[in-house]
């Protein structure tokens, strides 16, 4: 390599390292207007051009760079970094392994790796790695990655012995710089004396680093948890008060104190605390027996100074309240405009709505709808108020009623984004897609005044709108919008690399984000995307067929971590029509509740198969592992079926019964006794209009038959006149995702 060659490659780097990535792609094109050939040169014009927001054209030129040289650890060097900024991990990984096969002697390749392995949860390969790092590096980086390594390997005391070794023998000298540093490591330290069992040593290390801990709140959430450990009750009484008097509305402090004090005490400790902490009045109204001859006029204590404020929030605090004491509740509630001194008139909604709250927990919806429309005329402008009606309208299924009153909420205050939200809902739930849209557009305007709906992380209203165009058949639409959601997750995942090597300095706010981050897969919203376009992908089945659909395996591989009941139902269906048994009956097992019912016509399909006789007249011998699995599932019986239909008695039991007979049917009989089936429920039993709109939307959509749809609209009606189960599709004109955009 020529002295120019090499003095071009230094200032390339320098430009990266600066981020000067306009100058570092000018120099770069000048160096290769007479150097085409050299390929270290390429790569750098590579690293520039991703960072200059040209992905694509990055793509291209490092790929020339390779093909030129092969052997350069620096190009693939570049390449992982390239494929790491694009979020494509797994080439990422696949280059920084090769970087660092030609060049063992760079620490940064080996972080990276370290990075990519955690990042995808590699546990072995994570401590593996970590331990080359840590022997090519006494950072304390590298020595807090080791611990996190054993400790998500399962070694947790390792991981201790680990960092005791390191604190006691190598930690820096105190200074300005690592004090953050050894605040979050000592945090982290006391968590994994915890997850051990080891209460009496955690306490012993908080004692001894006390001083050092800036997070006094976890210093004393940690002791007092280890004190309730080992039963040591004064101490423990100590540190839960010590907590109680800093956030005294925080129930897992109550939680440990009612660990360690016998019932009576407990009651005692919170009449004490009463004074101070509204959770321990409300925690002291749920203990407190209804009998009690005091326990009216403590509600009463309670309960008349928010009617008086007229604060709408007070049923909310009550709500856990057994339905005998809400009941109570509501007479005290109506009595206090008739016992209480000067109370105020502008109040007297609040009461009103109490009541109408507590009807609405009773499911008693004409009594809750005439009391809040009581509110409404003595006070027009509580917006309160007209919430809760449309609340409880939709529940009633009267949903054009509902979606004038959320118009209604959103014109008296444009400004209040609760209102706008559910003029929103009730709009999508109403099929006004378009008008739903433009309605929440004055709240997702970013800075420049552009609007950001569909650019972010509006997943209520993607899922909501994907719903409402799923049941006007709007296939294409709705499952762009499912699309968005599960994207939205997958960027969610994607956000905490950025953070893995930051975290090694601030290790107890990375192990807290990494837990964050696991518990991603079981989202509610994830699961209602991942269900939207698991019924999708099956309705179209005839124009991309199942065992061919490379996006379908992908979301029912995701869906197998979901716990989310109809998701892993379905997922269920998808193996058993791909006849794989394992996954199948593993999802069938998570699978709980109704939703069991649809997942049985899966499992009984795909043992079906596996029993079959085959030409030589023997049967197949059922896998020991999927034989284990299966009775853990409890479907085998003595190597038969274990299903019994009969057993599914309720309206939604029937409902998810049905569905999977239908989608796993394999003749037109076994289809009509779905459609029976699903008939005989809706005639049969006792369901709320979600439910309804739920029947309706199964045999419109999943069963795909207008006709058997309108016999469902006219049982609903008979049952229920009022329930709106048919609506007017308004298809929305909504812009197209940029994608560059949104991962901008």
């Amino acid at each position: 390599m020529s002295d120019k060659t090499a003095k071009a490659l230094k200032e390339f780097s320098q430009c990266y390292d600066n981020n000067e990535y306009a100058r570092g792609l000018k120099q770069a094109n000048k160096f290769l207007k007479q150097h085409p050939e050299e390929a270290e040169a390429i790569a750098w014009k590579a690293i520039f051009l991703q960072f200059t927001k040209k992905p694509k054209d990055a793509v291209t030129t490092i790929s020339e760079a390779l093909r030129k040289n092969m052997k350069s650890a620096k190009i693939w060097k570049l390449q992982g970094i390239i494929m790491r900024e694009q979020s494509d991990y797994t080439k990422a990984l696949q280059s920084f392994t090769m970087a660092y096969r030609l060049d063992s002697k760079d620490d940064n390749i080996l972080l990276e790796i370290c990075n990519l392995h955690l990042y995808e949860r590699n546990k072995k390969l994570f401590l593996q790695n970590s331990y080359n790092l840590l022997s090519s590096s006494k950072s304390s980086s590298a020595v807090v990655r080791y611990a996190v390594a054993l400790h998500l390997d399962g070694r947790t005391k390792n991981a201790i012995d680990w960092l005791n070794t390191y604190e006691i023998n190598f930690m820096p000298p105190i200074s300005e710089d690592e004090t953050l540093f050894r605040n979050e490591l000592f945090l982290y330290h006391s968590t994994l004396y915890i997850e051990a069992g080891m209460y009496d040593e955690c306490i012993k290390y908080l004692e001894k680093n006390q001083p050092l801990i800036r997070d006094a709140v976890s210093v004393n959430e940690k002791l007092a948890t280890c004190y309730v450990k080992l039963g040591k009750k004064e101490e423990a009484l100590k540190a839960i008060r010590s907590l109680i008097d800093y956030y005294p509305e925080n129930g897992d402090y109550f939680t440990l104190l009612q660990e360690l004090l016998a019932p009576d005490e407990f009651m005692h400790e919170l009449t004490e605390l009463k004074g101070k902490s509204r959770y321990a009045q409300v925690r002291i109204l749920e203990l407190l027996d209804i009998n009690d001859p005091n326990y009216r006029d403590f509600l009463k204590e309670y309960m008349v100074p928010y009617l008086v404020k007229g604060a709408p929030s007070l049923f909310t605090t009550l709500s856990e309240l057994s339905p005998e004491k809400l009941e109570v509740a509501k007479e005290v509630a109506d009595s206090a405009p008739t016992e209480t001194d000067n109370f105020p008139i502008t109040s007297i909604p609040i009461v009103k709505l109490f009541d109408a709250s507590v009807f609405l927990a009773k499911d008693d919806l004409e009594s809750a709808l005439e009391s809040v429309e009581s509110a409404i005329k003595h006070t027009p402008t509580c917006l309160e108020s007209r919430t809760l009606k449309l609340r409880i309208l939709r529940k009633m299924g009267r949903i054009e009623e509902a979606m004038k009153t959320g118009q209604e909420l959103a014109e008296y205050d444009p400004n209040d984004r609760n209102s706008s939200t559910l003029y929103t809902n009730a709009a999508l739930r109403n099929g006004k897609l378009k008008t739903a849209y433009e309605a929440s557009l004055p709240f997702s305007i970013d800075s420049e005044h552009n609007p950001r709906l569909l650019l972010t992380q509006y997943n209520d209203f993607h899922v909501r709108a994907a719903d409402c165009a799923y049941r006007a058949k709007d296939y294409k639409q709705s499952a762009g919008f499912y699309s968005d959601v599960v994207r939205h997750f997958s960027d969610f995942r994607k956000s905490q690399y950025n953070y893995l090597s930051w975290g090694m300095r601030h290790v107890h706010a990375l192990y807290d984000m990494l837990k964050w981050a696991d518990e991603l897969p079981k989202h509610k919203m994830l699961a209602r995307g991942l269900l939207g376009l698991l019924k999708i992908h099956f309705l179209n089945k005839a124009e991309n067929p199942i065992e061919k659909n490379k996006d379908l395996q992908n979301v029912a591989l995701q869906a197998t971590f979901s716990e989310d009941p109809a998701v892993l139902a379905y997922a269920a269906i998808y193996y058993s029509l791909m006849n794989e048994p394992l996954p199948c009956l593993k999802c069938l097992k998570k699978c709980q509740g109704p939703w069991k019912f649809a997942a049985i016509q899966a499992a009984e399909k795909v043992m079906s198969n596996l029993q079959k006789v085959e030409s030589n007249g023997q049967k197949k011998k059922i896998p020991e592992i999927v034989k284990e699995v299966a009775q853990e599932a409890y479907i085998l019986e003595e190597g038969q079926i274990k299903a019994n239909y009969a057993e599914a008695k309720s309206f939604l039991e029937k409902l998810a019964l049905a569905r999977g007979m239908f989608l796993v049917a394999q003749s037109e009989q076994e289809a009509a006794n779905a459609k029976q089936l699903l008939l005989d429920a809706v005639k049969s039993c006792e369901y709320n209009y979600k439910q309804a709109l739920d029947a309706y939307t199964v045999a419109n959509n999943e069963m795909n038959d207008a006709e058997f749809a309108k016999k469902i609209e006219d049982e609903i009606h008979v049952k229920h006149p009022q329930y709106q189960v048919v609506f007017e599709y308004e298809k929305g004109d909504l812009p197209k995702i940029d994608e560059e955009q949104l991962n901008d």
